[in-house]
């Protein structure tokens, strides 16, 4: 709580020489969520002799925090060439977080310095905003054609989905003088929808020398649903590299087309990977597969004596939840237990899988009531589960919470109040682009 009797004594312990106890005041001031902690997380930061996972804790404080206040002195360190690129990318990804049109405004003078190895990664990070101003500035380092970038711009392009520059990429791609630009290129343009490039994809999905182009032009070919790649995917069920026969899998489902299920059946009864199963399940369920349903019981009840707990109950919720979409309606009731489970870790697990079921009323009560959980981290989850299932009837509990925490741990409050501008249809997504400007008020309160 913001009056909490301690708070002075940790702003102290910040200045300790004992590393541990400088982490812990760290960890116990972003949960108390103090918003007097702004400066002190700010001082920490820029604190040069201080160990960089102590500095890395404080700018996540910032990031929760959310206040306007903490974005020029997190810019001062992102240009700062004498800072440590791996430390200056981290603060990027925080940026990213709660500010990321800061980003875009700083991007073109740290692109000046074309020897400043965080380049390629502005470029990405410009790709992943993807906003308006991110696509023109991409658009302009591409016209300018410079050898080094025209990697990064091409990857990051195809990110954003941007047709503006497809025709410059088509260019580059048939004049492409070396295969890993020609590659990056094609990748970019299938992004982008060409299916031009589905031919070339379709070689290098069968490029056994180099495992990573396999596998991108695969996931590629799967973005693009190529149906001229159905035959290539389904013996990919088969490959000798899990990555491949997963990226089959998600392919098939991509493309829905039902000559995929009896090898999808197929490779179930073989299979021995637990996340292929799991893939391979769910898309059989999502074609709506009724064939499935007997190979999926046997799956569920291959859980035996030799297995884990975890393989246990996480072999039931994959099983169930399939079974459930199938029109098995008991499987719901499976998956409900699985939220009074003493291991937080399977509770959150059971909320995503009822995540999938849409607005189900029964499902809804059962996740609101997750709220309430003894937990933090099953609370901050089941608010993210009731705000992309989009049912308003979660509002009045989402209030309740973000009242009781109005004061208190950061993290709980950020993902109520995300939760109620997602079902009010502010238009905002969790967690970016919602810090409060600097006022009298304590950061994160509703408008």
């Amino acid at each position: 709580m913001y009056n909490h009797p301690n708070i002075n004594q940790l702003f102290s312990e910040l200045e300790s020489v004992d590393e541990n106890v400088r982490m812990n005041a760290l960890f116990q001031l972003k949960i108390l969520g103090n918003p007097t902690a702004l400066e002190h997380f700010i001082r920490v930061m820029e604190r040069t002799t201080e160990t960089r996972a102590i500095r890395l804790s404080a700018i996540e404080g910032l990031s929760i925090m959310r206040d306007a206040r903490a974005v020029q002195p997190m810019l001062k360190i992102l240009k700062d060439t004498n800072e440590e690129v791996t430390f200056r990318n981290q603060v990027c990804l925080f940026l990213r977080d709660f500010s990321r049109e800061s980003i875009v405004e700083v991007a073109p003078e740290i692109l000046q310095n074309e020897d400043d190895p965080l380049c390629p990664n502005i470029i990405l990070y410009l790709g992943n905003i993807g906003s308006e101003k991110a696509k023109d500035l991409l658009f302009e380092l591409l016209q300018s054609k410079k050898d080094d970038w025209v990697y990064f711009v091409a990857v990051a392009l195809g990110e954003t989905g941007s047709q503006k520059a497809k025709e410059e990429l088509i260019q580059l791609y048939s004049t492409a003088r070396t295969e890993s630009l020609k590659f990056a290129l094609a990748v970019a343009l299938g992004k982008l929808g060409d299916n031009s490039v589905v031919p070339y994809l379709m070689e290098e999905a069968l490029n056994w020398h180099d495992h990573d182009r396999r596998w991108e032009a695969t996931q590629t070919l799967a973005y693009l649903k190529a149906t001229r790649a159905l035959e290539l995917f389904i013996e990919g069920l088969d490959d000798y590299q899990k990555d491949i026969r997963n990226n089959s899998v998600i392919a098939l489902s991509k493309i829905g087309d039902k000559r995929a299920v009896e090898p999808l059946l197929a490779r179930l009864s073989i299979e021995a990977d637990q996340e292929i199963i799991e893939n391979i399940i769910g898309v059989l369920s999502s074609f709506g597969e009724k064939r499935a349903i007997e190979p999926i019981r046997n799956f569920i009840a291959k859980i035996g004596d030799y297995q884990s707990e975890d393989d246990r109950i996480g072999n039931g919720l994959t099983g169930h939840t399939a079974l459930y979409k199938l029109g098995v309606e008991e499987s719901l009731a499976e998956i409900i237990k699985v939220l009074n489970n003493p291991e937080k870790g399977w509770r959150i697990a059971a909320l995503f899988a009822l995540q999938s079921f849409g607005k189900n009323k029964q499902v809804l009560q059962a996740i609101i009531g997750m709220l309430h959980d003894e937990n933090w981290d099953v609370k901050i989850d089941a608010a993210k589960v009731v705000a992309r299932i989009g049912d308003t009837e979660a509002i009045p509990a989402l209030e309740q919470l973000y009242q009781e925490y109005k004061e208190g741990n950061f993290y709980v409050r950020n993902a109520a109040e995300d939760a109620l501008k997602q079902l009010r249809g502010s238009g905002s997504q969790p967690t970016l682009g919602m810090m409060h400007q600097a006022s009298d008020k304590p950061s994160g309160c509703l408008p």
